[in-house]
C-alpha cells in the first residue's frame, strides 16, 4: 500500500488529483503505487493482479528480509511477453539494503536487482535507510549513505536508474543529506518514503521535505505499522 502524497500540507477535497507526479529531476512518477512488503511466496501472483487491475507503479527492494524483487520480475516480464503492458508503462521502484553501501556491493547489488526485475533500468531507487539498525542483517563494516550516493549517481548518468531517494531518513538525516549533495554537486533526493497513515501524519518531515521539492510516498497507508510497534 504505497501512496504518494502532494506536496502541500492540506489536500483540498475539490482538488482534481493529476494521476502522476513530476519529481524534481523531470522524471514522472504514478502516484498510487502497489507495495510488496511481507508478500512472501505470493508476491509473483499478487503482482500479476495489481498490474491486470491497473496499478502501475510497484514497490520493492533488495531486503530478503521483507521482499522478493525477483517475483517482482517474473510478473512484470509475463506481462509484457504477453503483450499486455510494455515496460515504460509500469514504474518499479526498488530499494538499496544499508549493508551495500560501500561502492563495489553497491554496484554489484544495483545490477542484480536489474537481473531479478528483468529490466535495464530502475525508475526509482531508494536509499533503504539511513545505516545498519538492529533489525538488519548487516554482516562486516558496511559503506556509508555516502559512499552508495556517488555509485547510484554515476549510474543514473548511465541511464541504469532514472531517479534516486531515500526512504525512512529523519528530518536531521534529510538536512546533511542535502548538505553534502549540494557541496558535491551530485544529485538531490527527489522522494521521501515514510510510514504515513490517519493516526501517524509525519507533518513535519512531510512540510520539510514541501518546501524543498522532495515527493513523499508513505508506506502502511492502512495503518499496518501499529501492528508491529
Amino acid at each position: 500500500d504505497s501512496q504518494s502524497f502532494e506536496n502541500e500540507s492540506c489536500i483540498n477535497p475539490n482538488k482534481v488529483l493529476s494521476s502522476h507526479f513530476v519529481l524534481n529531476d523531470g522524471n514522472r512518477m504514478p502516484r498510487i503505487g502497489f507495495g510488496t512488503a511481507g508478500l512472501g511466496e505470493n508476491t509473483e501472483n499478487s503482482v500479476d493482479i495489481a498490474l491486470n487491475v491497473g496499478f502501475r507503479h510497484i514497490d520493492t527492494a533488495q531486503a530478503l528480509e521483507w521482499y522478493r524483487e525477483s517475483a517482482v520480475g517474473l510478473a512484470l516480464s509475463n506481462h509484457i511477453e504477453k503483450g499486455n503492458l510494455n515496460r515504460s508503462d509500469v514504474f518499479i521502484t526498488t530499494k538499496l539494503h544499508p549493508r551495500d553501501f560501500d561502492g563495489a556491493s553497491t554496484l554489484k547489488q544495483v545490477n542484480k536487482s536489474l537481473s531479478n526485475l528483468k529490466t535495464d533500468y530502475i525508475d526509482l531507487l531508494l536509499l533503504h535507510y539511513h545505516s545498519c539498525w538492529s533489525g538488519l542483517h548487516c554482516p562486516g563494516v558496511p559503506g556509508t549513505w555516502m559512499d552508495a550516493w556517488e555509485v547510484l549517481s554515476e549510474l543514473q548518468k548511465q541511464g541504469k536508474i532514472k531517479s534516486l531517494g531515500v526512504s525512512n531518513f529523519s528530518i536531521d538525516q534529510l538536512q546533511e543529506m542535502l548538505m553534502y549533495v549540494k557541496e558535491n554537486n551530485l544529485p538531490l533526493p527527489s522522494v521521501l518514503q515514510i510510514w504515513v497513515d490517519p493516526f501517524y501524519q509525519s507533518i513535519e518531515i512531510r512540510k520539510f521535505c514541501q518546501d524543498n521539492g522532495i515527493v513523499v510516498v508513505s508506506y502502511s497507508t492502512l495503518g499496518g505499522q501499529h501492528f508491529y510497534r
